[in-house]
């Protein structure tokens, strides 16, 4: 079940964490694919009945709470690992996808 005005403020706080990582990268490229995939994974949401609990919230921000804190002291090897993390986490709540599954269609790809 969706939680209201706390879910709109999550959303609002995720996608402005996620667009200042992005700016952060000055890379015109990455702006225009992220802007493109942005689009994608909101109607993959919308799909597949995505929604937000307190639960969901709070694994979010501490998620990113982790990836902030990696870049914060330049720990590259956990600013890496933990946005796998949540990549691997983010896919598994939209769409069920495990990382397992993840590594292997990147093995099929790169052959």
């Amino acid at each position: 079940m969706e939680i209201g005005l706390l879910g709109e403020r999550s959303r609002a706080v995720d996608r402005g964490f996620h667009a200042a990582l992005i700016g952060a990268l000055r890379n015109p490229q990455i702006d225009e694919v992220y802007a493109r995939v942005g689009d994608r994974i909101r109607l993959v949401q919308i799909q597949s009945r995505y929604r937000l609990s307190p639960t969901v919230v709070t694994q979010t921000m501490e998620e990113h709470l982790a990836i902030l804190a990696a870049l914060r002291t330049r720990d590259t090897p956990a600013a890496v690992a933990a946005m796998e993390h949540h990549l691997d986490r983010t896919l598994h709540r939209a769409i069920g996808l495990r990382s397992e599954e993840r590594r292997v269609g990147k093995e099929c790809r790169s052959r």
